[in-house]
């Protein structure tokens, strides 16, 4: 296994490097607005932001890479994000932070857009389930290691944008170093939000609903901890629950939707952050308890948009994986990009109970309607299925490595079966 992922350990490297960085960023800016007293509206909309570059880079990213070649693509948007992250703590206005958070998401969907064209490129068929895989797997831990890094740290000074800035820019050295030949991109290709939504409406709605979430979870989350008098590690032990959650449940709830019609699994997700949401509306400050309702919430989540994305596909069949990918990256966008400014707003006015009334809101609605859809839509036949695969929620190009992709029988059933 290690042999065959010998090749790729260059962008593997950099995709480390790079989540551990963003995870970091995630983070601090909530808990930095926090402690300057600064409203969940500022916090809500400096998240909308970073999800509108991310957006507005996934759409016209393509052109820049064509002109510019990978490397230099790469090492431009890695060191442009750099100086975005130097730049936030000398920038004291908190509204200022809103443009700079909008251009280190267009770097950062740049900056994965070249490492997924370049696994997919160097991707055989045979190894494609197992690249996808351990990807997936660097890309959260990555995540978790930024928390981390924010437990040890003192975010009251410059040091924490030092070092993430510094890891930024250390993930350029195995992407500028490589001997490997640039790849040429995938075309870019879509299926139009409307036939989704024909093919599968729960689905959209599970891709929409999970940027909703995602989007008020990792742009409020962090700001409601430092509300309650959690410590700087504790928000860090708090947040990495609520990713480790998303690694953790992600593949036995995909594995459960193989066997059961997956609307219910969908269902049973958010009824669970439904759930949790209630618990955190109750006012919970002991750590060990947010930490176990966190990382169901984060889990239950993150598994939202594989969980819906395996529901389309089932439908479409696999042969137009990508264009799938591409929709349903499209929607979970639309989430991420509205989640944070209402939850922002509504506890603006009404304090932090608004937040977990949003998230169980838009849960609620989701469970409501996959349980809708099971009366009047009869469940996808076992022999029709396509195997769960867990997903990342970054580029369309990452679809081309997915075994749903490929049309490779072995790599499908490698991706099945690990990791």
């Amino acid at each position: 296994m290690l042999h065959a992922l010998g090749p790729f350990q260059p962008v593997l490297l950099a995709t480390m490097l790079l989540t551990v960085s963003h995870g970091l960023m995630s983070t601090i800016l909530s808990v930095r607005l926090a402690q300057m007293d600064a409203s969940a509206q500022i916090a809500g909309a400096v998240t909308t932001a970073y999800f509108m570059g991310y957006a507005l880079g996934s759409r016209f990213g393509y052109p820049l890479l064509r002109r510019a070649g990978h490397i230099r693509a790469f090492a431009t948007v890695t060191a442009t994000a750099s100086c975005c992250v130097l730049a936030i703590p000398m920038v004291g206005d908190p509204w200022a932070w809103i443009a700079i958070r909008f251009a280190m998401g267009i770097c950062l969907v740049l900056a994965f857009l070249v490492v997924e064209s370049w696994l997919n490129a160097m991707a055989e068929n045979r190894v494609r389930g197992s690249v996808f895989g351990v990807y997936i797997t660097i890309f959260n831990v990555g995540m978790i290691g930024g928390q981390a890094l924010l437990g040890i740290m003192d975010v009251s000074t410059f040091q924490v944008f030092s070092v993430a800035a510094i890891v930024m820019l250390l993930a350029m050295l195995p992407m500028t170093l490589t001997r490997a030949a640039q790849p040429d991109l995938p075309p870019a290709s879509r299926l139009r939000m409307i036939d989704l939504l024909r093919i599968s409406p729960v689905g959209i709605a599970a891709a929409v609903a999970s940027g909703e979430l995602i989007g008020a979870i990792f742009g409020l989350f962090p700001f409601f901890a430092v509300s309650i008098g959690l410590s700087t590690a504790g928000v860090a032990t708090f947040m990495s629950a609520v990713v480790g959650g998303g690694l953790v449940m992600n593949w036995p709830l995909g594995k459960l939707s193989d066997r059961i019609d997956r609307r219910i699994v969908i269902a049973g997700a958010a009824l669970t952050i439904v759930a949790a949401s209630v618990v955190l509306a109750m006012g919970q400050t002991d750590l060990p308890v947010l930490i176990a309702v966190g990382g169901a919430m984060g889990g239950a989540t993150a598994a939202l948009y594989s969980l819906g994305t395996a529901h389309t596909n089932d439908y479409v069949g696999g042969s137009d994986a990508v264009a799938v990918g591409a929709g349903m990256l499209l929607a979970f966008g639309v989430g991420a990009m509205t989640g944070p400014s209402i939850a922002g707003l509504l506890m603006e006015q009404f304090g932090t109970i608004a937040l977990f009334g949003f998230t169980g809101v838009i849960a609620s609605l989701l469970a409501g309607l996959a349980l809708y859809r099971l009366v009047v839509r009869r469940a996808v036949g076992a022999e029709d299925k396509t195997g769960f695969v867990t997903l990342s929620r970054t580029t369309p190009v990452a679809y081309a490595l997915d075994p749903w992709g490929s049309g490779d029988a072995a790599a499908r059933q490698t991706a099945e079966t690990g990791p």
